[in-house]
């Protein structure tokens, strides 16, 4: 049986004791026998602001497939909770450790990679903000001593400081039992170079060295991005748009749309492309480049256990 919860330095993160807020913490539910449970700090979220804080942990269980799961935050503030896995190493950032990441500069994108993305329920009621459901006998590999990051966001939209909490529960079950393993795909270029006052687009063409199943894809942009789109190349040569986004949003930045995909309904061969539009507009002084902005294609596939970063073919389109 695996019951963990993952919660370390449960204090509230910012307020001293003196300090009043209205406590809107939650009891989110418990994980499932054969899950964990991702569980922050709770957070005060000052009158009126956006707030975007990252938690680091260890997964020290044994080695698991996770197959779902549900990401908890409240109704009504919660903007959205994710998790990465990062490469940053304990000894600069112990387990418990919690920062503001609201700009992209403070984000480690660098040292951290897609992990579990949820998708929006859009069910009234429902006390999960996303879930993830993965097609039966499909599960991503979580190893022992894999460093996990947590970014929740909220949204105070009242006049008064509020304590708000997130959980991710996860499902799991042993490695050895998994039928089919699935991994996070990544389509980017790291060199950017946006100058103060430039509009900039390209085009960032990526092969596929296996044939995979998709499960879900989306684009990521951060502040400055305007456009996204992905194209898909089959070997006969046909191309058809699969995503598009003309006009991005900056709240795309941590939570954009995501395109999902019925098992089965979307295979891709070895020699297949996706060709990935990215525009964005620099309107600092300052010129901005990898991590700060991004042009990144993601997604989850199957079978593979091993996530799939490929170095692109890049065309300035403008």
């Amino acid at each position: 049986m695996l019951l963990l919860t993952l919660a370390l330095g449960c204090a509230p993160a910012d307020p001293d004791d003196t300090q009043d807020y209205v406590d809107l913490t939650m009891e989110h539910p418990a994980p499932s026998a054969e899950g964990f449970q991702l569980a922050p700090a709770p957070v005060v979220v000052q009158p009126y602001a956006d707030d975007t804080r990252c938690w680091v942990t260890t997964y020290t269980g044994p080695d698991v497939g996770l197959t779902g799961g549900d990401f908890y935050q409240h109704p009504d503030f919660g903007h959205h909770v994710i998790a990465l896995i990062t490469t940053i190493p304990e000894h600069m950032m112990p387990d418990g450790s919690e920062y503001d990441c609201a700009e992209s500069d403070t984000l480690n994108m660098d040292e951290s990679m897609p992990f579990m993305l949820g998708t929006p329920t859009g069910v009234e009621g429902d006390p999960r903000n996303a879930e993830l459901v993965l097609p039966d006998g499909v599960a991503m590999l979580l190893e022992s001593g894999t460093r996990l990051l947590v970014q929740q966001h909220h949204i105070n939209y009242t006049a008064e400081p509020i304590l708000v909490n997130s959980a991710i529960n996860l499902t799991t079950k042993p490695a050895e039992e998994v039928e089919t393993f699935g991994a996070s795909f990544v389509h980017t270029q790291v060199d950017l170079d946006l100058q103060p006052g430039q509009s900039k687009r390209i085009r960032v063409s990526c092969p596929f060295e296996n044939d995979y199943t998709m499960v879900n894809l989306l684009g990521h942009l951060h502040e400055w991005g305007t456009s996204y789109s992905i194209d898909y190349e089959r070997l006969d040569g046909s191309i058809e748009n699969i995503y598009s986004v003309p006009e991005w949003d900056i709240a795309f930045r941590d939570a954009p749309p995501i395109l999902n995909f019925e098992p089965g309904e979307f295979q891709v061969k070895a020699g297949e492309y996706f060709h990935s539009t990215c525009a964005w507009y620099n309107d600092t002084d300052e010129v901005i480049d990898f991590p700060i902005e991004m042009c990144a294609t993601i997604g989850m596939v199957y079978p593979t256990t091993v996530t799939d970063i490929c170095v692109p073919e890049v065309v300035v389109l403008e």
